[in-house]
């Protein structure tokens, strides 16, 4: 069961959407340094981050620590 949020932001903008899609699914929401500190690892999380040079910045960070079961990942691209 997925059990929280995770995400990296880097000008606040998926930190936004971290927050706006923890209300709706009724699910604590936490930077991956807060998460690294206050979750057991193995938890479920679904993890978002920002796109830079076609990766999900965090995202294996996250994956080392945590069961990611599903991934958000917020920036433009061509």
């Amino acid at each position: 069961m997925i059990k929280a949020i995770v995400y990296t932001s880097n000008t606040g903008s998926t930190a936004q959407y971290a927050r706006m899609l923890g209300e709706l699914v009724q699910l604590p929401v936490f930077s991956l340094p807060d998460a690294a500190r206050k979750l057991e690892n193995q938890t479920e999380i679904i993890y978002l981050g920002w796109v830079m040079a076609s990766q999900v910045k965090g995202y294996a960070k996250a994956a080392k620590r945590f069961r990611v079961r599903a991934v958000g990942a917020v920036g433009m691209a061509a």
